[in-house]
């Protein structure tokens, strides 16, 4: 090894740290003629080794293959040239940049070719470069993974990076649109909007955020928003990342879901109708525009649920609230009929039907329905309630009075002539036996026309219903009518029913009187039974029998449900008297025709059991006349 003096020894390790890490001179033989290393590991010499020798003993396993082909003999090493090795070093495996220069040395008096060989230990840069191409490749595919597309580009508009989405969208492949522009793939006038955001972000630094509709080469027209963002390089290169959102689905939805709407918003104003939902966790309410016209509410005024029980009519608060918590509960359909205080401070009624739904979890979370002002329903359906109540009180006073009249008039009238006709037997007792037949006859007949005169007149109006009560004139009227149809009948009436109002009397009786003429022409059954109950609120009645039930009913004009004449005119009378009729029945299991009839405060006599009239229930159809 040659030896340099130490000055100079200092000014070659300078030399040395500019140009690598070791740098060592082969001479003509190949062999090593001076070494100088800044690295520990590397401080060794070759010793004057052949210097393949003592390369090949460095390099990694994986170079040796095409180490002695790329390294370039000393011989033929008149030009510069430049390689990468790994290298085994004592401190483990290093990456180094061998660079090889041809130079000339004074040898024993005389001059001859060198080679200089100088390496730099690039082991950190290509660790780094090596990471940096592992994350470029980890960053794309999560690049790709993303549904949104992503692009860059740079300052001239070219394509410089697109994800897996964006080529989907564009319908071109990856490698056909990087290094392009716009205008290669999108119609003009779409991509002279694009280049003018562009433009924008590189001059301002500013975020972009546009909706745009984009023309895909397959034809598709997508609607998108497009997020811009200027990138500045390390280099100070400008470019610009851009993320899509396809928003088309959106769209279409949006679109499909304001139709629904408008649709909504028409039929509520047709059918005079609005709509609402009430969300049970963040206890608010959401009313429809024609909703809020019901309640003469402006667009923007408030309403919440606070708002809403203070609207009630006090005297419908409490049911309400009991009839909102029972459905909830239950998670069943209600209907509810209230009166609610309007802005200006009047009363409307209104009919709100509701339905509970049910969340993820399986509890009711929302609860959705409609509302209708029936006020003026309301106000009519009295009106004519009242109506019907007067002509039935006429026509029961009719009755009343052309009973009394028959019974006073034709009644007497026959008494008078079957006592004539007593008389006229007892004269014409001597008389022939052709005569007395005749005259016994005519007696016969007289007593007949004076029990059919009374029968009528009490079916017309039992003058026992004045006289001594309810029950007297059921059990009466059910002896007369097991005697005259040959139908058994039971009775279990209570005590004191005379105590009841008249009005109640009446309707109790003529309905007894309707149900039991249908068992006679229509039941076939042999025998009936009526039993009459007080209650806590009022009293319930059933008519029952055994025969063959009663038909399906059948749907008439306009689909409602066609009634007797009968069933018709029992329903008005329990109507009058804000009760309920219902009608059970089962095919050849008999009939129960059950009324519940609401008495005055302080008329209730009886504690035998508790009705409860819910005003959301619907009275059931009836079925036969």
């Amino acid at each position: 090894m040659q030896t340099l003096p130490p000055a100079r020894e200092h000014l070659f390790r300078i030399l040395i740290r500019a140009l690598g890490d070791f740098v060592l001179v082969l001479g003509s033989d190949e062999k090593v003629r001076a070494f100088w290393s800044s690295k520990r590991d590397l401080a060794h010499a070759p010793n004057a080794r052949p210097f393949l020798g003592w390369l090949n003993d460095l390099l990694r396993k994986e170079t040796l293959a095409w180490s002695s082909e790329r390294f370039p003999p000393t011989k033929t090493a008149n030009r510069s040239r430049a390689f990468e090795y790994g290298i085994e070093c004592p401190g483990g495996s290093r990456w180094y940049v061998v660079r090889l220069m041809p130079g000339v040395a004074s040898e024993r008096g005389a001059w001859r070719r060198t080679i200089v060989i100088s390496a730099q230990d690039v082991t950190d840069c290509k660790v780094a470069h090596n990471h940096l191409v592992q994350s470029r490749e980890q960053l794309t595919q999560i690049l790709d993974c993303i549904s949104d597309p992503i692009f860059v580009k740079d300052q001239d508009h070219r394509l410089v990076y697109i994800n897996k989405a964006e080529c989907e969208m564009a319908g071109v492949p990856r490698q056909d649109m990087l290094g392009r522009t716009d205008y290669d793939f999108f119609p003009k006038q779409q991509v002279d909007i694009f280049w003018k955001q562009d433009d924008w972000v590189l001059q301002t630094g500013l975020e972009s955020i546009n909706e745009e509709e984009i023309t895909t080469a397959t034809g598709n027209v997508h609607t998108v928003v497009t997020k811009k963002t200027l990138l500045m390089g390390l280099d100070g290169s400008r470019h610009i990342v851009g993320v899509i959102r396809d928003i088309t689905a959106r769209k279409h939805a949006e679109a499909r879901l304001r139709q629904s709407e408008s649709l909504l918003a028409q039929a509520e104003q047709i059918a005079d109708f609005g709509s609402w939902e009430f969300d049970l966790k963040t206890r608010t309410a959401t009313l429809s525009k024609h909703l809020r016209q019901i309640y003469n509410l402006s667009p923007e005024a408030d309403w919440s649920e606070t708002l809403y029980w203070e609207s009630l009519h006090p005297e419908d608060r409490e049911r309400a609230r009991h009839v909102w918590k029972r459905a909830i509960a239950a998670r069943k359909p209600f209907q509810l009929l209230t009166r609610s205080r309007t802005p200006c401070g009047s009363y409307r009624t209104y009919l709100l039907r509701g339905l509970p739904l049910r969340g993820k979890d399986g509890k009711v979370a929302r609860v959705t329905g409609v509302a209708q002002d029936v006020t003026e329903r309301i106000r009519a359906e009295e009106e004519h309630r009242q109506l019907s109540h007067q002509l039935i009180r006429a026509r029961d006073q009719e009755r009343r009075q052309l009973a009394r009249e028959l019974h006073e008039t034709a009644g007497q009238s026959l008494a008078a002539l079957k006592m004539s006709l007593g008389h006229l037997k007892d004269a014409l007792c001597d008389s022939s036996a052709l005569a007395r037949r005749s005259l016994q006859t005519c007696l016969q007949l007289a007593e007949e026309a004076i029990r059919d005169v009374r029968t009528v007149s009490y079916l017309m109006h039992p003058s026992l219903l004045d006289d001594v009560g309810l029950d007297s004139a059921l059990r009466w009227y059910a002896k007369g009518f097991a005697e005259r149809s040959g139908i058994q009948v039971t009775t279990e009436l209570p005590d004191a029913c005379g105590q009841l109002p008249h009005e109640i009397q009446t309707a109790v009786f003529r309905i007894v009187q309707e149900a039991l003429t249908n068992v006679h022409r229509y039941s076939g059954s042999r025998t009936a039974r009526i039993l009459l109950t007080k209650e806590t609120r009022g009293i319930r009645v059933e008519i029952q029998d055994d025969g063959c039930g009663l038909p399906l009913p059948a749907a008439g004009p306009g689909g409602l449900v066609a009634t007797g004449v009968g069933i018709a005119g029992m329903r008005e009378r329990v109507t009058q008297l804000h009760g309920t009729l219902e009608l059970e029945s089962v095919p050849g299991c008999g009939t129960t025709v059950r009324i519940k009839l609401p008495l005055p405060q302080g008329e209730c006599l009886g504690l035998s059991g508790a009705l409860e009239l819910d005003p959301a229930r619907e009275p059931p159809t009836p079925a036969r006349a």
